[in-house]
């Protein structure tokens, strides 16, 4: 009796092992290993269409039909081998600045002008020599620099500007109120935060004004060849030294005071979040595409903790 079970026990083991189903151990790691080969796969083939659309949109750009942001975005400086692009509201005065003292006479400002380097005859991209133009998208000499601000930061700063003082002043700068009027913008209505937030969470975004427009779009990282991306904080003076050592050109003497700067600006923040937290979230939402391109731009871990340390 017990040799008939033992070799019923076998018989049962044995049928087991041949199951079809019995391997499922080796055939799950086939599946997976067929699936993640099957992803590769799939990865590379977007890597190189994505490598193919790009080298087309470089061959193509500010050419008749191939208009792109970036076409007027981007400054030139071919004495230097030097591009650079922000959008506004990204520490655009110091980086024209910084731009024009190291042109090397390619750049001028009129004598009587009233904005420094704004007025600069600086060349864009769209309006250079094609073969410089495609020197500028091919050639791994030139630095291509693109300068990004924090969203937040960008955010306020242009509504404290444009939106606030120019409600509270009607003799300053209208020009970013009245791009918004003809859409139902109002001073009365619109000029507190939480009410100018839900009026750009109600405009589509093609018709935002240049202040607030998203940054990505406008220089268009995905397709021009940047070589830095630096973001304009406390600490842009010092990466100014570091771009000007990596071009071999001699660094223009700058502010140097931009560290209390950036403590005043986050107190600023606080203060005007503590009582509307909830704003922060929203805010990231509007610029999503800044958001997944540059995680850290989108960063508010600080300030939420410094919110919570005021309360």
């Amino acid at each position: 009796m017990k040799n008939m079970y033992n070799n019923y026990a076998d018989d049962m083991k044995n049928m087991y092992n041949n199951h079809p189903n019995a391997n499922t151990s080796s055939i799950t790691n086939r599946n997976e290993s067929k699936k993640k080969n099957n992803d590769d796969r799939e990865l590379n083939l977007a890597a190189k269409q994505q490598a193919t659309i790009a080298k087309q949109w470089r061959k193509e750009v500010c050419t008749p039909g191939h208009e792109d942001l970036v076409c007027h975005h981007v400054f030139v400086l071919t004495k230097r081998k030097a591009t650079f692009c922000s959008a506004a509201k990204v520490a655009s005065t110091t980086t024209k600045d910084y731009f024009y003292k190291i042109s090397d006479g390619e750049v001028v400002i009129p004598p009587n002008a009233r904005f420094g380097a704004h007025e600069g005859d600086w060349k864009r991209l769209a309006f250079i020599d094609d073969e410089i133009r495609q020197n500028v998208l091919h050639n791994r000499r030139w630095t291509n620099v693109f300068f990004v601000r924090h969203v937040i930061d960008r955010f306020i700063s242009g509504y404290l500007d444009k939106i606030k003082m120019g409600c509270a002043k009607p003799k300053r700068d209208q020009r970013v109120i009245d791009h918004y009027r003809p859409l139902g913008f109002s001073c009365e209505k619109h000029s507190n935060l939480e009410a100018f937030v839900t009026f750009l969470e109600g405009t589509p975004l093609r018709e935002w004004e240049g202040h607030f427009a998203p940054q990505v779009p406008l220089c268009n990282p995905n397709q021009f060849p940047y070589t830095d991306v630096i973001i304009a904080d406390e600490h842009l003076n010092e990466k100014l030294e570091e771009l000007s050592a990596k071009m071999g050109v001699e660094h223009p003497k700058g502010d140097k005071k931009t560290t209390s700067h950036g403590t005043g600006a986050k107190n600023m923040l606080v203060s005007i979040f503590k009582d509307q937290p909830e704003l922060i979230e929203r805010l990231l939402v509007l610029f999503k595409e800044d958001c997944d391109m540059y995680p850290d731009l989108c960063d508010v871990g600080d300030l939420h903790k410094a919110i919570a340390l005021d309360k």
